[in-house]
């Protein structure tokens, strides 16, 4: 299956050197060569022939790679043999930890590679939801420990493409009898692109524009690297940067209700953010706390002295509540929005609502599938914002509206984040980050990835005018920091 390493093992004589040779490129390519080994790349599917030469003998592997097996029901390998498992969606991924060991990040992954640590007879198992595949691996223990020492290496990522100045990483995945084998590193232009190793990542640091080529050495196993640097862009923005005014302009009008958001379009906010949850019959509200206390307060003005989830009362005991009373007189009466009502503002009065999901509300799909139809029934699919913390719930509001524009929340760019952000991506809606840290090299990582970056939190007007050009939108609390944007 495309993906998998395999592990090719001769029985001629190493003296004098042994070659390798593969007749179709395209379907293998060779990571590298230890003694009497070869790791080989799986790249697509088909028949392959492999040759181990040394002079006049050749040892002939024949390799049939199907399409379907993506995920073997049996595999059979030697103790400490490198291998990878593939399945078409991201996966929940078990196994036991201890003999089998898994080199690459199993969150969320589709593919995994793992290593086998001691010999014996182990299941590893794959879930996508309710759908479960699961892989019987037979591992043969290497019966003489003191056999001449033999050495695997593979790089996580042999091609890397960085902007001049960027860092990145990579992983090692390698495997040797021999305590004492070292790593060492040599690059062709260390001024343009620096290698450093640490534990079992190789640190990257692109320095100047070209091509950089590193080889890595552990034992007698080579791999090798290619680092393409391209000169940092000189991004000019193209369109007014996005104002997003925080639960409305709750500077002065009370949080999440039609007064603040049709205040925010007074002050000259075209984008407004807000926060949506349930009452116990099910009707979606504007609320960005789990309960009513602290923006709510008795109809005659009191405190509410029991605590009080939205999720524990109906929408017409939430009616008796006043939303507004809290922040002055002018709001007394104001009741809390439903999400139908904030829409239908927004939709008359051209306003492009950014929709908070909070990961500690625990939505439901039911609950996030009947947002989405409200949302397709107020004909503003195409006019709205999604964003979360939560990757799962921004997965869910993907599959149900392709064309939906998602913002995934993070507090750093880091490239995990780049990489699920992608995968939101439907080849038919805009996807983009929204951080609420600038670290230097969050630019880098989205620009790369064609990624827009949003910022959470910059309330500072000398701070906005200061931002970098490739920033797109920003949300804050600040009064007036749509005309500093504006100004910028």
């Amino acid at each position: 299956m495309a993906g998998t390493v395999i592990n090719l093992r001769s029985t001629l004589n190493t003296v004098g050197g042994l070659g390798w040779i593969v007749e179709n490129e395209e379907s293998v390519h060779i990571l590298s060569t230890s003694g009497r080994s070869a790791l080989i790349r799986v790249i697509r599917s088909g028949k392959v022939i492999i040759r181990a030469c040394n002079g006049n003998k050749e040892e002939v592997f024949v390799v049939r790679i199907g399409e379907r097996k993506e995920f073997p029901r049996n595999l059979r390998l030697m103790e400490g043999d490198i291998f990878t498992l593939s399945m078409k969606k991201d996966a929940e991924w078990t196994f036991p930890s201890g003999q089998i060991q898994a080199l690459t990040d199993t969150e969320d992954a589709k593919t995994v590679t793992f290593q086998a640590m001691a010999g014996g007879s182990y299941e590893i198992c794959a879930a996508v939801g309710k759908r479960k595949r699961s892989c019987k691996v037979r591992v043969i223990g290497r019966k003489n420990k003191e056999e001449k020492p033999y050495y695997n290496l593979v790089l996580q990522d042999n091609v890397m493409t960085l902007v001049e100045g960027e860092k990145a990483e990579t992983t090692l995945i390698r495997s040797s009898n021999d305590p004492d084998a070292k790593i060492t590193v040599t690059s062709s232009a260390e001024k343009k692109a620096v290698f450093r190793m640490k534990g079992d990542k190789l640190l990257i640091h692109a320095k100047s524009p070209g091509i950089v080529r590193g080889r890595i050495r552990y034992g007698t196993a080579t791999a090798d690297l290619e680092v393409i640097v391209e000169k940092t862009p000189s991004v000019s923005r193209a369109t007014k940067v996005k104002a997003i005014n925080h639960r409305g302009y709750s500077m002065e009008a009370p949080e999440n209700t039609i007064p603040a958001f049709e205040l925010s379009q007074e002050k000259g906010f075209d984008y407004v953010e807000t926060d949506v949850d349930f009452t116990k019959d099910g009707v979606a509200v504007l609320l960005h706390d789990k309960t009513i206390n602290r923006t709510a307060c008795n109809p005659d003005g009191s405190r509410i002295k029991e605590t009080i989830a939205i999720r524990d009362i109906t929408y017409q005991e939430a009616l008796q509540y006043d939303f507004g009373r809290m922040r002055g007189m002018e709001y007394v009466g104001t009741k809390i929005p439903t999400f139908e009502e904030f829409l239908q503002v927004c939709k008359y009065r051209h306003i492009h609502p950014y929709i908070e999901l909070k990961p500690k509300k625990d939505f439901t799909k039911k609950q996030l599938q009947t947002l989405v139809a409200i949302v397709k029934k107020e004909n503003m699919s195409d006019k709205v914002t999604w964003i979360s913390f939560s990757y799962s719930a921004l997965k869910t509001i993907k599959a149900n509206d392709k064309g939906a524009r998602i913002g995934y929340l993070v507090h750093r760019v880091r490239p995990r984040a780049v990489r699920r952000a992608t995968r939101l991506r439907t080849g038919q809606n805009e996807v983009f980050l929204c951080a609420t840290d600038l670290t230097d090299n969050a630019v880098a990582l989205c620009y790369k990835a064609r990624l827009p970056l949003e910022l959470w939190g910059v309330n500072k007007e000398s701070t906005m005018k200061k931002l970098d050009p490739y920033i797109s939108g920003v949300i804050s609390d600040s009064k007036h920091f749509g005309q500093a944007l504006a100004a910028e």
